[in-house]
């Protein structure tokens, strides 16, 4: 969506996502959920955006989908001033997060350490611990 765009931008992202799921296609339709929650970073509620896929997360187990949902709903409950609310979600980043661990080999273990979604949990739950935290 570019910069001025965002009504012509979300007309074509809301296209894309119908032919996606006429098609059936179930695992490029989750991506291009998680292509429309970055691209309105926090502006919109994830359930919007991850609508036409919410059910199929409960039954499968798409851990970068599921953890893409609940990044978004961290920022988008920032954006709206939900202190606990994103705090709850960001407690949710790390049980996936730990999920994950529990999968992956002695060396993918270490470099998830230092993995962008660690680094946004571990960052965003010491800003929530924080006593100036907002």
């Amino acid at each position: 969506i570019l910069i001025g765009q965002e009504e012509a931008g979300a007309a074509n992202l809301d296209l894309a996502l119908s032919r996606l799921r006429q098609a059936r296609q179930v695992p490029a339709l989750a991506e291009a959920c998680m292509s429309r929650a970055r691209a309105f970073l926090g502006r919109e509620d994830p359930a919007v955006a991850f609508k036409p896929v919410l059910r199929w997360l409960e039954k499968e187990p798409a851990l970068l989908i599921r953890m893409e949902y609940l990044q978004a709903a961290v920022r988008h409950a920032v954006q709206q001033g939900q202190r606990d609310r994103a705090t709850a979600y960001l407690l949710a980043c790390r049980e996936l997060l730990g999920e994950v661990r529990n999968q992956l080999s002695e060396a993918d273990r270490e470099t998830l350490r230092v993995h962008p979604w660690n680094l946004f949990v571990r960052r965003g739950l010491n800003r929530a611990a924080s006593p100036n935290a907002r």
